[in-house]
C-alpha cells in the first residue's frame, strides 16, 4: 500500500510507479492524496527517475 503526500505535483517531476502486468505497463503518478494497492509479491515494479523530493507512507499486510 502506498499512500503519496505530495502537493502541486507534475507530471515533469517524475517519480511515477510503474508497475508491469503480463501484457501492459501501468504509470502512476504520486499525486496528493493518492492511494494504491497492489500485490507487491506477485507484480514486479519500480519507481522512475524521481526529479524533486517525494514523499509517501508505505505499508505492507502479510499472512502467517
Amino acid at each position: 500500500m502506498i499512500m503519496y503526500l505530495n502537493s502541486d505535483w507534475k507530471i515533469e517531476d517524475g517519480g511515477e510507479l510503474r508497475i508491469y502486468h503480463v501484457d501492459e505497463e501501468q504509470h502512476i503518478s504520486p499525486n496528493n492524496g493518492k492511494s494504491v494497492f497492489f500485490k507487491s509479491s506477485d507484480l514486479a515494479h519500480e519507481v522512475l527517475l524521481t526529479n524533486k523530493q517525494r514523499m509517501s507512507i508505505t505499508g505492507w499486510l502479510k499472512v502467517g
